[in-house]
This record gives structure tokens, sequence and C-alpha cells, in this order.
């Protein structure tokens, strides 16, 4: 009985029970499927509004869209936000956001964000942004996201 416990007690000093550190490209590894997409999220200091029509532009380096955005009167359920082309309004949290698709967006860039209501400028801004790496689903797992926040 003390052989067996000498012999716990030398594989425990050698590291014995530690596993191997995980490594990513040779160990399969289960990925969740946890989608995500690049974006730049605008939250604006005004209080956005059912029903209001929003003529909304957005730009990241030069590279504008725009959009006339509407939160429809509820008819079946509250509805929060809407969403033309890349550009999506939501009147619960007063935020604009812009997506990008799928492309890498380290180092600095510069977002623009226009906000009319029947053409008068609500909301007009520019200003250099960094975007963070998200990864939903971890380390060694698909896709990856840039995401940037924009306080007005």
């Amino acid at each position: 009985m003390l052989g067996a416990l000498g012999l716990i007690v030398v594989l425990a000093a050698c590291d014995a029970f530690t596993m191997p550190p995980w490594d990513t490209e040779s160990t399969p590894r289960a990925c969740s499927a946890i989608g995500c997409e690049s974006a730049v999220v605008f939250h604006i200091p005004i209080n956005l509004e059912v029903d209001i029509a929003y003529d909304v532009e957005a730009c990241l380096d030069g590279v504008c869209e725009g959009q006339v955005l509407r939160v429809p009167l509820p008819t079946d359920g509250p509805f929060t936000g809407t969403t033309q082309g890349s550009i999506s309004l939501f009147i619960d949290t007063d935020t604009i956001t812009f997506t990008l698709g799928d492309r890498e967006l380290p180092g600095d860039h510069q977002a623009r964000l226009a906000v009319r209501r029947d053409g008068d400028p609500i909301v007009e801004d520019e200003t250099d942004i960094e975007f963070a790496r998200t990864q939903p689903n971890g380390i060694g797992c698909e896709p990856i996201c840039w995401i940037a926040e924009v306080i007005l």
C-alpha cells in the first residue's frame, strides 16, 4: 500500500496527470453553429419612435449606404426594429446597426452616421473607430466577426 502511494506521489510530481496543451491545428474540435456578422453599432442620443420614417446614411471608410427605415405600428405583436439592406434600426435600444458582411477589419477606421426625420438632421457624426475581433463559437471555430460600437 505504501509503495502505491509513493508511485502516485512520484507521478504527480512529474506532471503525469496533466492534459497536453490544446492544439487547435491537429486536434478535432466540436464547434457550435452560432453565427455573427461584422458590424458597426451606433448608439444614438434620441428616442427613436414607431411609425416615423428615418432617412439613415451609414458609412465606413467612405463606403456608404442610405435607407429610409420605419418601424411599423404593431398589428400582431410589438415590433422593435426594422431592416433595409445593410442598415437596421431598433427603437427599443435606440441603435442603428450597419452590417458589413464577411471581411477582415483590423486597425483604425472611420465611421459616419447621418439620420434625418422629415428632411431635418437629427444626428450627424463622424468618428474614428477600432473593431473588436470576436469568435462566438470559440478559438479554432468559425466564424470570425468584427464589431465596433459608437456612442454618439
